[in-house]
């Protein structure tokens, strides 16, 4: 297994309690990537391909915005130039709604496998405390509602979903300020405490029996007869079958490998921190912005802005006093202490917008659990439990075809 994200320890969690022998190889510590600062949501109803209608113009008219919530910095590498025109051509609106088609039908199942999760003993945090979209005028809520009743018809539950005005958000929800005055209320959205839920896989991980490996990164992988090779900078491990959920580095695992899966690193930032306002009692959304927050307990966690720049982790601080200031004009009374936990991390985003799971093409044994953007928390665990019988060759991955590697074959 290679990468100890919460992709990566969800699978290597699947794979050791059906009875695989499992050794997880990651290159740092395990959680301290993507799957660290990010929101926590767990939301099904937020799943649709980033490659939506119109998300080209966007980035281009907000390229040279150093504030916009999408930036891109565009670098002269041919592979890039690949993704990008990859993710163009997947915005088409057939494209997108057969992308939204494939998220659905893994988010039937969401739910149910975190609390089955749960049952099984890992120890998390996980509330359900609903999700608002908040605008300050009714259209900026258009895609959002259109993707909802997408989702709905496509058997999402309609239970919990409506529209608010702004004064009738705020007798609901105290914390949302005056400018606010539209909402969007979806009310079965959970979240969980990132660093929790990776801690408490982990831990489930080891107690299990696997074998896990932290601070050393797989440099190269290989086939050698009937079995795999992984390189790290201490020694080759052998093994029967290998997946790749490295995130945003996946790529460099397989370099020697294939070169036709277009991943590009997402970088997003966060900021968590104790106000001094109101703390909002649920999940809200940003729309006009794109930036999320997220309650845990006397801390707020707000994140938001994708930033295409390459395997980058350097935090910017515009983006990070980005995400405070802009809160003041969704929340009342906001303000912060000024203190708190300030993160970067890449997101692996897919140049169609949907993760890649399955087995690679014309390399039986090799498998990728990646690509998932900014729905990793999400599907971790059913993504794992999807992919995990088809490693042992107990499913032929019917649920998961629409996330084939084989896509990119061409």
């Amino acid at each position: 297994m290679v990468g100890g994200g919460v992709v990566g320890l969800a699978t290597a969690l699947e794979l050791r309690r059906a009875g695989a022998e499992v050794v997880l190889v990651e290159r740092g510590a395990c959680g301290e990537g993507a799957s660290a600062g990010n929101t926590g949501w767990v939301t099904p109803a937020f799943s649709a391909p980033l490659a939506a209608p119109g998300t080209v113009l966007r980035a281009l008219r907000w390229m040279f915005d150093p504030n916009s919530p999408f930036l891109v910095r565009p670098r002269l590498d041919p592979a890039f130039l690949r993704w990008a025109w990859r993710f163009a051509r997947s915005t088409k609106p057939a494209t997108y709604r057969a992308g939204i088609e494939a998220l659905a039908g893994l988010g039937e199942r969401v739910f149910d496998d975190f609390d089955r999760l749960r049952d099984s003993g890992v120890a998390f945090e996980m509330r359900s405390p609903g999700l608002f979209f908040l605008a300050f005028e009714r259209g900026a809520l258009d895609e959002y509602a259109h993707t909802l009743e997408t989702l709905i018809a496509l058997g999402y539950p309609s239970t919990g979903i409506e529209e608010l005005d702004g004064d009738a958000a705020r007798a609901r929800e105290p914390a949302i300020g005056p400018a606010v005055e539209a909402t969007l209320v979806a009310s079965l959205e959970r979240c969980v405490r990132p660093e929790t839920l990776c801690a408490g896989l982990l831990g489930a991980l080891r107690d299990a029996g696997a074998e896990v490996r932290e601070h050393e990164e797989v440099t190269g992988l290989r086939p050698s007869g009937v079995r795999w090779l992984l390189a790290t900078p201490k020694e080759e491990i052998a093994a029967d079958k290998v997946v790749v959920a490295a995130g945003a580095w996946s790529g460099r695992a397989l370099r020697h490998l294939v070169k036709s899966i277009p991943i590009e690193a997402a970088k997003g930032y966060s900021v968590t921190t104790r106000v001094q306002g109101p703390i909002a009692a649920h999940t809200l959304y940003f729309t006009e912005v794109k930036i999320a927050y997220t309650p845990f307990g006397d801390e707020v966690r707000l994140a938001g802005t994708l930033e295409l720049a390459g395997l980058d982790t350097s935090l910017r601080r515009s983006r990070v006093e980005l995400l405070t200031r802009t809160a003041a004009r969704y929340l009342r009374d906001w303000r912060t202490d000024g203190g708190g936990m300030e993160w970067a991390g890449l997101r692996p985003l897919a140049a169609d917008g949907l993760p890649v799971i399955g087995e690679l093409p014309d390399r039986p044994g090799a498998f990728l659990a990646t690509g998932h953007g900014t729905l990793g928390i999400t599907l971790a665990p059913t993504t794992a439990a999807a992919l995990a019988p088809v490693v042992l060759g107990e499913s032929d991955g019917r649920e998961i075809a629409a996330f084939s590697p084989a896509r990119f074959r061409r």
